[in-house]
């Protein structure tokens, strides 16, 4: 074999997945060049589920990191997933999916242009729902098809109806369960409010979790506002004893904003038709 002027990295990953005989036998046979001067393999396992695969074949009693130093030269631990890592993450992947230049390379002209602040918005959703690098990409590539068209069209998205389908679609990832029924409208308020209550997008100073909470309930009831307040004040967003009464639908109407130009409540929650569109992208069309 001519030796190579620069080193040949063959990567085997999630060597762990494949079947037990499958994932052993590979092993076995690459042992043979792993001797080959310039040839390296970087393999990338959960080696706990590794050893289960040794075990089922070669018997409980095997002592798995005597038997896997036979393929394994240096062992390198990735680290654990993290806010910061998936901050960065996401950040990076706005740009693959949603910036101009990523519609410009697939021909397709986008509906919504993000502000630094829509980034963020990305970013403190996928924080909020645990998205892992898979779930991320899957976020991106449904939202990235949503927020955009074949035909040239000058119209623009609000702002509220672009949170609520990156809302929606990191919904429909993680809790679809609960995505189908705020989608049919078959949600109550309290159920709703004990979700959030659980989310660390409330996690965030007041003012902050204040925007979130507006603008995720009107998108959800914006048919039931006059029983938000109450809602708001569990969630500890608002504080009805410290305000003036008339203030509570002032604030709601900043968020309507959101999802009419005139901050009229809509008569069907915005969710919703949100929740039709995510759907009509994942079935085919009847002819």
């Amino acid at each position: 074999m001519r030796e190579a002027k620069q080193p040949i990295l063959i990567i085997a990953d999630e060597l762990d997945r494949c079947r037990p005989n499958y994932a052993i036998e590979f092993l076995e046979t690459i042992k043979h060049i792993f001797d080959i001067k310039g040839l390296i393999f970087v393999i990338g396992v959960d080696k706990n589920q590794l050893a289960s695969s040794a075990r089922a074949l070669f018997g409980q009693q095997l002592v798995f990191d005597e038997y896997y130093r036979k393929f394994n030269h240096r062992d390198v631990n990735l680290p654990a997933k993290s806010e910061p890592m998936t901050e960065q993450f996401c950040r990076k992947v706005v740009a693959e999916y949603l910036s101009d230049e990523a519609f410009g390379r697939k021909n397709r002209f986008p509906y919504a242009q993000l502000d630094d602040h829509g980034r963020e918005d990305i970013v403190e959703l996928c924080v909020a729902f645990s998205l892992n690098a898979r779930q991320i990409h899957e976020f991106f590539r449904i939202t990235a098809h949503a927020l955009s068209s074949a035909a040239k069209s000058d119209s623009r998205l609000l702002w509220g109806w672009q949170i609520g389908t990156f809302f929606m679609t990191a919904l429909s990832i993680k809790n679809r369960t609960l995505y189908d029924r705020i989608g049919r409208r078959q949600i109550s308020l309290s159920e709703f409010t004990t979700f959030l209550k659980d989310s660390t997008l409330l996690n965030k100073d007041k003012p902050r979790a204040l925007s979130w909470v507006g603008l995720i309930y009107l998108g959800v009831f914006s048919d039931r506002t006059d029983e938000l307040e109450k809602e708001f004040e569990k969630l500890g967003v608002w504080d009805s004893s410290s305000e003036q009464e008339e203030d509570f639908p002032r604030e709601l109407g900043r968020y309507a904003k959101g999802f009419s130009n005139f901050g009229d409540m809509l008569a069907e929650p915005a969710f919703s038709k949100i929740y039709q569109t995510l759907e009509g992208l994942r079935a085919f069309a009847e002819k």
